[in-house]
């Protein structure tokens, strides 16, 4: 085998001690080998980090002189603290002793001091390191000019092979053994065992049963052979350094045949004859496995797994103690810790998590199943380069959905979509469809039209009650969006199928809300009715008024009544207010009026000058009851005094000529009636026009102001009047003329009258008044 072997020139002088790196290359790897050597004892530990870092710490014995900065190489992040140098290993790390006195010595002691210490990283173990029994040896290796003679091969002893033939099978078979090819293991320990027995007979016939032990994880019943054929080779090799593995499989044996004591009995051995070893403790986690099916143990296993996980310097067995506590953790109902634990075995041992890809799969759905995704997902990564298509199939499938399930839309559809890229015909195609297309229906969309085309063409597609459900919640939320609340009404019995009555409810509150502000009182109280809608109390003024405008006069009550007696006195003025309304709407004038005078006082009282025009109600209350007729122009002074120019005068102030007329207050009736005629001409209406005019017109004449009379019925004669109007204003001018002697002017008047209506009571006046003025 090839090495290139140089030096990096790379010396650290750390006054107290130096550090020196040397590398070499590897066909597939390249290997440093840092010096740390001092004139004073070095101690050399290692131990793990979070996350099954493995850390090297060397303490000096005086402290650094300088402080130097951290370095960062290909294998190692370096610290210099104090009197301590730590190395971070990134991948595969070992730390050797050199005690470069051993050649000068004739005996090799036991307590010897090191002065120089050896670390080694590389990607995986350099060949260097491989078969060279104990960790402590000799170090640096003296590489020569010239290649050193080769000796071939040695045996486990460390002596020349002359037979070949045995190591030519131990390598064909540990080879067919890490390609998990159990039947051409067993097939080549036979033809072995039958032509050969040589120093490789002991490795070959534990590699038996490394094979058969394999093949006992997939038929349980093969554990008998295991446990027939690890008991003999225990008996056979009884001082063998694998000794250990043997234990183990006998363990495991006994517990696959569920004999517990028997199994317990070989790990008491284990633990008080190897208590560090690394297949101690994983017989420890089988033991705890078992025990583990147990509910009521199932705290004793987990404190099992605890003592191996931090117990172990084997990063494979913390793994497998990880994975272990992880699921302990998950049926506990804490997933928090689950995920703690199993995390650090992702960050420091992805290839363990690959090798054991389905109980990863398993526990990576578990924690999905637990709403942790995040995990989920990062498990599911490193999953992705197992080559496995069934497998990658479900995995994919999954992580879309787990994107789909934490919320992240986007990246759910384009892991749907490279799955509809890569498995065209998946075994998950129909559920990763389905699920593209639900999603799909969240996705934002500026084309609002689009959109609602696209939910309808789901809604026809798929009649599965989850992708309906999905499309009609989406639906409903976007027609909420754009406010028409009327499409999600006629929504209302699809979304009560699915129990989205929410949608309804929240349509129905804000379709009335908005009638009720719009002053579309048909629609709020049908709303309202049909869907049994309550509105929130600041929309109760109204709800008030819509329910006096449809004639619901009783539920217009109940609500007035819960505001009226309210402590908050502005609140209660509003609702006496409102309440004059309703009265005025029963005819229950009285009521009105001694309401309405509650308001007055205490809107006077409040400075609310908004509700004094409960005037307008009250002085209405007195006319129609016609027996307050003082009261009433007492109100209507009150009224002009507030409100001089407003247009509700209008309609008062006829009220008020009607009264006048009825009492034959001639002064009152005139007066009034030119405010009318004032008012109208201000605001630009003829609602009283012409009859006020003429009325006017009347009242001037019998107080014997013709002129004026005159000059307001001429007014009249230019404007469109009836025929009946226009003969009596004809009548007036014409008895107005000649009461200022203006004969002919008059003679004109009456003959134009009697011109156009025939058989009335003003012609026949102004044909009699012609006839005088004739003689």
């Amino acid at each position: 085998m090839k090495h290139t072997i140089y030096l990096i020139l790379l010396s650290i002088n750390l006054y107290s001690a130096q550090l020196i790196l040397n590398r070499y290359e590897e066909p597939d790897q390249s290997v440093d080998i840092y010096h740390l050597i001092d004139k004073h004892a070095v101690s050399c530990t290692t131990e793990y980090g979070k996350g099954f870092e493995n850390i090297i710490r060397c303490q000096l014995a005086q402290p650094l002189k300088i402080d130097k900065k951290e370095r960062h190489d290909t294998y190692f992040d370096i610290f210099f603290r104090s009197n301590e140098v730590v190395f971070k290993a990134k991948r595969f790390a070992q730390i050797l002793p050199i005690d470069e006195k051993l050649i000068d010595k004739d005996v090799v002691t036991k307590n010897r001091i090191y002065r120089h210490w050896v670390i080694v990283g590389a990607r995986k173990q350099p060949d260097i390191l491989v078969n060279r029994g104990k960790k402590k040896f000799n170090f640096p290796v003296k590489y020569a000019k010239q290649p050193p003679p080769y000796i071939g091969a040695l045996d486990l002893n460390g002596k020349p092979v002359k037979n070949k033939k045995g190591a030519i099978y131990l390598a064909k078979i540990a080879k067919m053994y890490r390609a998990k090819r159990y039947d051409a293991v067993l097939k080549l320990v036979k033809q072995y065992s039958s032509m050969h027995h040589d120093s490789f007979a002991k490795e070959i016939e534990l590699y038996r049963i490394r094979a058969e032990r394999g093949m006992a994880k997939q038929n349980r019943e093969k554990y008998e052979n295991v446990l027939t054929d690890a008991l003999q080779w225990i008996e056979d090799n009884p001082s063998n350094k694998h000794i250990p593995e043997a234990y183990l499989y006998v363990v495991e044996s006994y517990l696959a045949k569920g004999r517990l004591k028997q199994a317990e009995k070989f790990l008491h051995m284990l633990t008080g004859g190897f208590t560090d070893n690394k297949y101690t403790q994983r017989a420890e986690i089988a033991y705890a496995n078992a025990i583990y099916r147990q509910k009521k143990r199932r705290k004793e296993a987990l404190k099992i797994y605890k003592k191996v996980l931090y117990a172990t310097k084997d990063i494979e067995t913390a793994s497998q103690a990880a994975i272990r506590i992880a699921n302990s953790y998950l049926d506990f109902s804490e997933p928090a810790k689950a995920e703690k634990i199993f995390r650090k075995v992702l960050k420091s041992n992805p290839e363990f998590v690959r090798e054991h890809y389905k109980a990863a799969y398993v526990l990576a759905k578990r924690f999905a199943d637990a709403e942790h995704y995040d995990i989920a997902l990062e498990i599911a990564e490193v999953l992705l380069s197992v080559h496995d298509k069934d497998f990658a199939d479900d995995l994919l499938k999954s992580m879309g959905f787990w994107e789909e399930s934490r919320g992240n839309r986007e990246k759910a559809i384009a892991i749907y979509n490279q799955y509809l890229k890569q498995y065209k015909k998946g075994k998950n195609k129909i559920f990763v469809l389905k699920h593209l297309d639900t999603l799909m229906l969240l996705h934002n969309d500026a084309n609002v039209s689009k959109k609602l085309q696209f939910i309808d063409l789901v809604l026809s597609k798929y009649e599965d009650p989850d992708i309906q459900k999905r499309a009609l919640e989406e639906k409903a939320k976007l027609l909420l969006d754009q406010k028409r609340y009327g499409d999600v009404l006629q929504m209302r019995k699809k979304l009560h199928k699915y129990k989205l009555n929410k949608y309804v409810d929240q349509a129905a509150l804000q379709e009335t809300v908005r009638a009720l502000q719009d002053q579309k009182c048909e629609t709020a109280m049908k709303t309202i009715q049909d869907y049994n809608v309550t509105v929130e109390e600041k929309y109760d003024d109204k709800l008030f008024m819509c329910e006096i405008e449809t004639g619901m006069f009783k539920d217009a009550m109940q609500t007035g009544k819960k505001h009226i007696d309210s402590k908050d006195l502005h609140e209660k003025l509003k609702w006496l207010y409102l309440m004059t309304k309703l009265y005025q709407k029963l005819d229950k004038n009285k009521k009105v009026i001694l309401t309405g005078n509650d308001v007055y006082k205490l809107a006077n009282t409040l400075g609310e000058s908004k509700y004094k025009d409960v005037l307008y109600d009250i002085a209405e209350a007195y006319y129609n009851l016609r027996e307050y007729d003082d009261l009433m122009l007492k109100t209507v002074h009150e009224i002009e005094k507030l409100f001089p120019n407003d247009i509700r005068n209008i309609d008062l102030f006829m009220k008020v000529v009607r009264y006048a007329q009825k009492r034959q207050d001639l002064l009152l009736e005139i007066n009034y009636a030119k405010k009318v005629i004032d008012l109208q001409k201000k605001y630009k209406v003829k609602a009283y026009s012409p009859r006020i005019n003429i009325i006017y017109a009347h009242g001037l004449q019998k107080l014997g102001k013709y002129k004026e009379a005159l000059s307001v019925v001429r007014r009249l004669t230019t404007r469109k009047l009836t025929d009946r109007q226009r003969a009596e204003v004809l009548y007036l001018a014409g008895e107005l003329s000649a009461r200022l002697h203006r004969k002919e002017e008059a003679i004109r008047y009456f003959t134009e009258c009697g011109d156009i209506v025939q058989d009335s009571e003003w012609q026949k006046l102004c044909a009699e008044n012609l006839q005088l003025l004739s003689e």
